[in-house]
């Protein structure tokens, strides 16, 4: 069965909207095009959770940037990267809004994407630019572990740690695509894999 957390992202994929009417929630959606029947019977399913999620919110500081996400898929980001980003978001906020408030993360540092050229190439993906990506459209699915007001630790699916860091991110391109080219800093420096020891 589906998160509630998922079944918000699906459903804001086919632009409804879930609001809390006092103990109720009222879906709307346009109405020639509406969710398919099985994820509207998954939203009553899980009606106590997304009132709970909905309810909780994310802290004053990002609810606009969330809520602005959930309503529509940005252009040049594919749609299930979109509902992974806002499920994911949903997540982070529940778990660190609070202290990413605190620690100074901006609703950039956390949503962010590229600002797309006027005339982008056929196969432009605005994900493709990490040094201008948020941490939330990072994580797919990844709990985030620890959390400073420079950086934050992604666990891995092998129980790895990632670390994304907020400042001085590389552009992933060609040699003088990026500052690090010219101070000596590795780009590899910027996202780094921490691997536990193992011991045989």
């Amino acid at each position: 069965m589906m998160a509630a957390t998922e079944v918000a992202a699906a459903l804001a994929a086919h632009s409804a909207r879930l609001v809390v009417e006092g103990d109720r929630i009222q879906l709307t959606f346009p109405s020639d095009r509406p969710p398919p029947a099985d994820l509207i019977e998954l939203a009553r399913a899980n009606r106590d959770s997304l009132r709970a999620l909905l309810l909780a919110g994310p802290t004053l500081r990002y609810s606009n940037t969330l809520s602005a996400l959930r309503a529509r898929c940005p252009a040049y980001v594919e749609p299930a990267d979109w509902q992974r980003a806002v499920a994911d978001g949903h997540r982070f906020l529940a778990a660190w809004g609070e202290q990413a408030e605190a620690l100074g993360w901006t609703a950039r540092d956390l949503f962010g994407l590229h600002t797309p050229p006027e005339q982008p190439a056929a196969n432009y993906q605005r994900l493709s630019r990490y040094d201008e990506t948020g941490l939330v459209w990072l994580l797919q699915g990844r709990p985030v572990v620890a959390l400073t007001a420079e950086m934050a630790a992604i666990q891995t699916a092998s129980g790895g740690t990632l670390t994304y860091r907020k400042y001085n991110k590389p552009a992933f391109g060609p040699v003088g695509d990026s500052l690090d080219d010219f101070d000596g800093v590795s780009s590899s420096d910027m996202l780094t894999t921490v691997e536990e020891n193992k011991t045989a």
